[in-house]
């Protein structure tokens, strides 16, 4: 079974809700690997983070890293 490590998490508050970005490690079988995440969703009664959707995408893939960069200070 895999294991999930979150290495660093940034999160922002909008309203009830909220958008995180977070690098994460997992290890498994197939050994380590370290990703980039982006999440969103909503604080729930308790206060507590409830995840509505999200995507990854490999640490070391230059190219996407490069694409999410530049994209965000283009628009």
């Amino acid at each position: 079974m895999a294991e999930y490590e979150t290495i660093k998490e940034k999160t922002f508050d909008y309203g009830n809700n909220f958008i995180e970005v977070s690098r994460k490690k997992v290890t498994g079988e197939q050994g380590e690997t370290e990703f980039i995440n982006f999440s969103k969703g909503f604080y729930n009664d308790d206060q507590e983070k409830t995840y509505k959707s999200g995507f990854g995408f490999a640490a070391d893939n230059e190219d996407a890293v490069k694409f999410m960069k530049e994209t965000l200070d283009e628009i």
